[in-house]
């Protein structure tokens, strides 16, 4: 029984063209499963494949501790909210560039008490209020790259004019006890300079 997948594109080179649309016969022969993970190559083919196999995987009841780039607009999909109902096991998650809030209904943030890994690389919706709840919800994380995350340094949302508050950034150095990496570079903030 596989127990990671891993699809790893090069821009230019490809998958075979017989699969881009996986044909999985036997959804249960994944139930071992506890990687999923895509690289960030520019490879149409192996997006297609990675997320095709995501949205059949979605079917089987799957207790994973590693879901990399899982996120292409698949929140409507039927059976995508499955692969968030078991978050227990949850350890690496990576939701760059898709924009979702946190928390969603989707993803059971409550049960993630294992997660320490979370890339939320340039998504725009999580404010400062967003990270006071991830910082309650998920205290053991010890990375979080927030890269680009133009919003997390302010209150609520497209507040006009835009207001800076820190509370969010406070609350995950003051829950987070386990908190080394943190990455914050292209967030600009008057209050960090001083």
């Amino acid at each position: 029984n596989l127990e990671s997948l891993r699809v790893l594109g090069t821009p230019h080179r490809g998958l075979p063209k017989d699969m881009l649309s996986p044909l999985i016969l036997n959804v249960n022969n994944f139930q071992r499963i506890k990687e999923l993970a895509i690289n960030d190559a520019a490879d149409p083919a192996a997006r297609i494949f990675f997320f095709g196999t995501l949205l059949e995987l979605c079917k089987v009841d799957l207790h994973l501790k590693t879901l990399l780039k899982p996120m292409a607009n698949l929140t409507t999909k039927p059976y995508f909210a499955n692969i968030f109902k078991n978050m227990s096991e949850m350890e690496n998650l990576d939701l760059s560039r898709s924009n979702i809030e946190v928390p969603m209904d989707m993803i059971k943030w409550e049960e993630a008490v294992n997660l320490r890994h979370l890339n939320l690389l340039e998504n725009i919706k999580i404010n400062s209020e967003q990270l006071s709840t991830l910082a309650g919800l998920c205290p053991h994380i010890v990375s979080l790259n927030l890269q680009y995350c133009i919003s997390s340094f302010q209150a609520g949302k497209n507040n006009y004019p835009l207001q800076e508050d820190l509370k969010g950034l406070q609350a995950l150095i003051s829950s987070c006890r386990h908190l080394t990496h943190l990455n914050l570079s292209g967030i600009h903030s008057h209050y960090l300079r001083h």
